[in-house]
């Protein structure tokens, strides 16, 4: 499964024509969602033109994640990623 979420999530960044291996957020999404990832945390961002973008990230069934910044265009691009995903508990 692991294997899996981190290949399909490649092929998008790798087809996608935009820079910085980014895609589409609705694509993006959907390639994460079939494979079992599930949105874990998500906040608005100030961007530096003013404009308001999202943090988002994505836990995949095995434990690994990834960080995406989500644009106000439509376009999320990768922040970064890894394994053994876990959610620190409150002090």
């Amino acid at each position: 499964m692991k294997r899996l979420l981190t290949a399909t999530i490649l092929a998008i960044w790798a087809t996608s024509a935009t820079a910085q291996n980014c895609a589409p957020y609705a694509d993006l999404m959907g390639a994460l969602s079939a494979d079992g990832a599930v949105l874990r945390n998500s906040g608005a961002i100030a961007l530096s033109s003013g404009e308001i973008g999202a943090m988002q990230t994505w836990e995949g069934a095995q434990g690994q994640w990834i960080i995406i910044a989500v644009l106000p265009n439509g376009v999320a691009c990768p922040v970064m990623a890894g394994s053994e995903f876990f959610e620190p508990t409150r002090l």
